[in-house]
């Protein structure tokens, strides 16, 4: 792959990072969000501690590999104000028609 491809997906990588934006409302503990070339599902279960944890896979509906997926999931309160956040990444590349696995506590 010619440098100058690897900058253009490096570059679509990190604006899809932008894009992938996950919405959890607190009352809400599975569900799917899609943006047209990249689909995300997950469920939220109690830890070992007690605590919420959000796990789930990020899949690849596009014809490119994707990396360096970042998530960031907002926390809102029962009136739809954000009451805190948290990131995680997929740590791994995603191939096309492939999915990655995320945990975020």
């Amino acid at each position: 792959m010619s440098p100058d491809a690897r900058h253009v997906l490096s570059t679509l990588a990190s604006l899809l990072a932008l894009v992938l934006l996950i919405t959890v409302a607190s009352a809400q503990d599975a569900g799917v969000s899609r943006d047209g070339w990249v689909r995300v599902e997950w469920e939220v279960r109690a830890s070992t501690q007690g605590r919420p944890v959000m796990s789930g896979y990020v899949y690849n509906d596009w014809v490119l590999w994707i990396h360096k997926v970042r998530l960031r999931v907002e926390l809102l309160d029962a009136s739809g104000r954000p009451i805190g956040e948290t990131f995680g990444l997929v740590f791994r590349e995603i191939g096309p028609g492939e999915r990655g696995y995320f945990v975020l506590p």
